[in-house]
């Protein structure tokens, strides 16, 4: 009864959301250590295997696609890099917020938001000149472009390598500002809430000696 006793109290201390909290901070380090390896490790792969195709090809000269596939990799460490100390930097954000106990997963919600944002941006950036680089030396852009070329019918030249890198520019601080707007929102009713939880409360603090 007393390991019982011990489950039940541990499912009751949830309720403040300091437990959410350590384990919202853990998965962000976590997401910021594969961030970085993966995608790294990812850019350099593709690196190899577009250096190593092209030499069936006598499109582009080897030169230019190896001089474009180095340029790729140093784009998608600089990323990767930047990603994980974003990720990590907001899993820091999340201790300080045992200081207060009131709306502790709210809270969490709002960098979620926000980090999906800054998220999205980098990713968007890093596509987007990715597929710039690849459009000038003839080097392997992200497979995601590739697939949106197909359904368009559309070949990778330096034309659309720019259209795709201003495309990117412009869409990725746009959905930066929409998830900032979405969390700001978050947070602007979770302080009407306690705004009206704490009225409530001094009202009827109030109330009980006037009635006494």
């Amino acid at each position: 009864m007393r390991y019982l006793r011990g489950i039940i109290t541990w499912i009751d201390s949830l309720e403040s959301g300091r437990q959410f909290r350590s384990w919202a901070a853990i998965l962000v380090k976590i997401l910021a250590v594969f961030a970085f390896v993966g995608i790294s490790v990812w850019g350099i792969v593709t690196c190899v295997n577009t250096i190593v195709a092209s030499k069936d090809l006598e499109i582009t000269p080897q030169a230019l696609i190896i001089i474009g596939s180095i340029l790729e990799v140093g784009i998608t460490c600089i990323i990767a890099t930047i990603l994980a100390m974003l990720l990590w930097n907001r899993a820091n954000k999340l201790k300080p917020l045992d200081k207060d106990p009131n709306f502790i997963l709210i809270s969490i919600a709002v960098i979620m938001v926000q980090l999906f944002g800054e998220v999205s941006f980098l990713v968007l950036i890093g596509i987007g000149v990715q597929t710039l680089v690849a459009s000038i030396f003839g080097s392997g852009a992200p497979h995601f472009v590739y697939m949106l070329l197909d359904e368009l019918e559309v070949d990778l030249d330096f034309t659309i390598g720019v259209v795709l890198f201003l495309l990117s520019v412009l869409c990725s601080p746009a959905l930066l500002i929409v998830a900032y707007f979405a969390a700001e929102k978050i947070d602007v009713n979770a302080n009407i809430a306690e705004s009206l939880n704490n009225i409530e409360a001094k009202l009827l603090a109030e109330e009980s000696p006037s009635d006494s």
